[in-house]
């Protein structure tokens, strides 16, 4: 049975290319398989979008507020969801059923500065849901390490939010979960 694609979907593939995987397609399948719970893999989106940067981030986020924008006169807009690891247990934390999954899981470079004191990885649920940890006892929570998110706002902008810039943003990404942006860097 062919499965019917929304416009964002095509908006995307238009844009990015083979970064974007439909249910017929072998890394759409594998996407799903890789879900650390049943409930995240038991749902079903019409796409998978896969960035590798920053900058396509920033493409998706204004695809999809385009389309949103665009939807909000007619039909109810296209929903989406964004995953990091995956490895929040109840469905819909990190995928949505029937509309885009932003799959985060190609943003996860680590680089380590000069002096090898602070690193730069990919932002994910755990630092942005507050950093509850097993270590959080001896090493305090994860979100409480980070001094710099480089985050995409809604508009698509990229920017960076710490102590000094975007301080506000800063401290609510600390436990905003991804409310507030797409986190590509921390």
């Amino acid at each position: 049975m062919k499965t019917l694609v929304p416009r964002p979907c095509h908006q995307l593939q238009a844009v990015l290319g083979s970064a974007v995987f439909f249910p017929e397609q072998v890394a759409y399948n594998l996407s799903i398989s890789t879900y650390w719970s049943q409930q995240e893999r038991s749902l079903t989106y019409s796409c998978i979008v896969s960035p590798q940067n920053t900058q396509d981030v920033s493409k998706v986020v204004v695809v999809l507020s385009q389309y949103q924008a665009a939807a909000k006169s007619t039909i109810a807009g296209c929903k989406f969801a964004i995953r990091g690891a995956g490895h929040t247990p109840w469905a819909g934390s990190a995928n949505i059923v029937g509309d885009v999954t932003i799959d985060m899981t190609s943003i996860g470079a680590v680089i380590l500065n000069r002096a090898k004191t602070a690193i730069s990885v990919g932002v994910r649920g755990l630092v942005t849901g507050g950093g509850v940890s097993y270590f959080a006892p001896r090493y305090v929570f994860v979100c409480d390490q980070v001094v710099n998110y480089e985050i995409v706002l809604a508009n698509g902008t990229a920017v960076n939010a710490n102590a000094e810039n975007n301080s506000d943003l800063w401290f609510a990404l600390q436990d905003g979960s991804n409310n507030f942006g797409d986190g590509t860097r921390m």
